[in-house]
């Protein structure tokens, strides 16, 4: 039988969330009850970008595909796992250091990034001081033919070019623009 890990945080009321408005916090709400309904019921609101997610491409291009319009085999199988758990805080992975951690290595068209930034979930600079790719790293393993990023961390992105930015998203742009799927805010890699 093959072992399952799951990689997804838990969901929960008062869970670190990207503080913009357009996020709304965590609600659970019991509504059904037994001895009251005899079943037990809940009503649950969530942004789709809490916890750990899927971007598809719709989240930064106009006319991408929508969610629901992925199937699952894009999101399930073997991945190339790379370690980069010994860097510090707000380092860029160069392309240098990603063709490192690859050496040899069949490089799948799922890759997985490892910084062990879930460990940090609940701390203030979670969405702040995380490492991140380079553009030209980005640029890289699209022309590899990667068709899935996925990341123990926030974003793929240089945390300073968020919303607002002259580089707004630019390393989400890179991978959603070229119909490579984002997973963000994995944990137990």
């Amino acid at each position: 039988m093959k072992k399952i890990i799951d990689l997804t945080m838990q969901i929960r009321e008062k869970m670190h969330l990207y503080k913009v408005s357009w996020h709304p916090r965590v609600q659970i709400k019991q509504l059904g009850k037994f001895g009251r309904e005899n079943r037990e019921t809940r009503k649950v609101v969530i942004g789709t970008h809490t916890g750990t997610h899927v971007d598809a491409p719709r989240h930064f291009i106009k006319r991408g595909q929508t969610i629901d319009n992925i199937t699952l085999d894009k999101l399930c199988g073997k991945a190339t796992l790379l370690d980069f758990s010994k860097f510090p805080e707000k380092t860029e992975i160069s392309l240098k250091d990603l063709k490192k951690r690859i050496k040899n290595r069949k490089l799948r068209d799922k890759v997985v990034i490892r910084y062990d930034w879930d460990k940090r979930s609940t701390k203030k600079n979670y969405f702040t001081h995380h490492p991140y790719l380079s553009t030209e790293a980005c640029k890289w393993l699209v022309k590899k033919g990667i068709k899935l990023i996925a990341l123990d961390c926030p974003q793929p992105d240089n945390p300073i070019n968020s919303r607002g930015s002259e580089k707004d998203a630019e390393n989400h742009k890179i991978f959603l623009g070229n119909h490579v799927l984002i997973a963000e805010y994995l944990i137990n890699l």
